[in-house]
């Protein structure tokens, strides 16, 4: 690991950070990354029988199965290259080195339970989150009273 001496760094063109900011920074993007880890879903387990499907058993002890023939790409390959799967990037992405096929766990299981509004609102969260400063100012002109009614020109 590469030690900072430096009182500041630049980053991009004219951007200066001094190093306790530069740590802030990584530290934070630290803490993001495991508020979004607890939000996903994460395998621990994985097993594929090829005749009937692939049992995954999260990290909550849950055991979820998925039916081979949700599987379209894996048609037509071996039993063999099947049995070889693998988890991949901390349990959130299945992948069968044999057939270069990767699959994202959670949006295989939004696909097959539905979840896909569940996942957007909790993902929503976050952007409204990011947006809500540009709805500041019409936030403000609503608790004036909104806008002045129609008045007809007598």
């Amino acid at each position: 690991m590469t030690r900072i001496t430096d009182a500041t760094r630049t980053i991009g063109p004219g951007k200066t950070y001094t190093v306790a900011e530069l740590r802030g920074m990584v530290a934070e993007g630290r803490r993001k990354e495991r508020r979004r880890a607890k939000r996903l879903p994460v395998a621990k387990l994985v097993e594929c029988d090829p005749k009937s499907g692939v049992t995954l058993t999260m990290a909550d002890g849950c055991r979820v199965f998925i039916p081979m023939t949700e599987f379209h790409e894996l048609r037509g390959a071996k039993d063999s290259e099947l049995r070889d799967v693998v988890l991949r990037i901390k349990g959130s992405s299945l992948e069968w080195p044999q057939l270069d096929m990767h699959f994202d766990i959670p949006q295989k299981l939004a696909d097959i339970f539905s979840m896909r509004a569940v996942l957007a609102e909790t993902f929503g969260r976050a952007m409204d989150r990011a947006t809500a400063t540009a709805k500041a100012p019409a936030k403000a002109n609503g608790r004036k009273g909104g806008r002045p009614k129609n008045v007809a020109a007598s």
